[in-house]
């Protein structure tokens, strides 16, 4: 469990299983190239990883790969299109009607979701 803080406020993140759940096959000519590097680093980096065999190729594509994939397919469509955003804020913790306004609620919501540094 580790927490990254930035504009939003903190984040905490679990990278539990992280590696169980990314575990592409190194390619073989990698695999090989680590094994005659000079620097020892290199060599111990490749040390207890298994590679498939060269005549054994797959068309699986790798968690990398799909992501990648997936990510292109959404900037293509972002492109395509003329997206608005509308961003909502709360005026008030208490859900009074208005005119009622927190205005240190709404300042630190501007803040978190970086729209004041959008307007600078």
């Amino acid at each position: 469990l580790f927490a990254v803080k930035h504009f939003a406020g903190e984040v905490q993140y679990d990278a539990t299983g992280f590696l169980d759940k990314n575990r592409d096959a190194l390619a073989e000519g990698l695999s090989r190239l680590l094994d005659s590097a000079p620097v020892p680093l290199l060599k111990a980096v490749n040390q207890g990883v298994t590679s498939p065999p060269l005549g054994n190729l797959t068309l699986t594509p790798t968690l990398a790969a799909k992501f990648k994939n997936d990510l292109d397919a959404l900037m293509s469509a972002l492109r395509a299109c003329s997206p608005h955003f509308i961003r909502c804020i709360k005026p008030n913790s208490n859900q009074a009607p208005p005119p009622a306004l927190n205005a240190p609620l709404l300042l630190a919501q501007l803040k978190c979701s970086g729209m004041l540094a959008a307007v600078r």
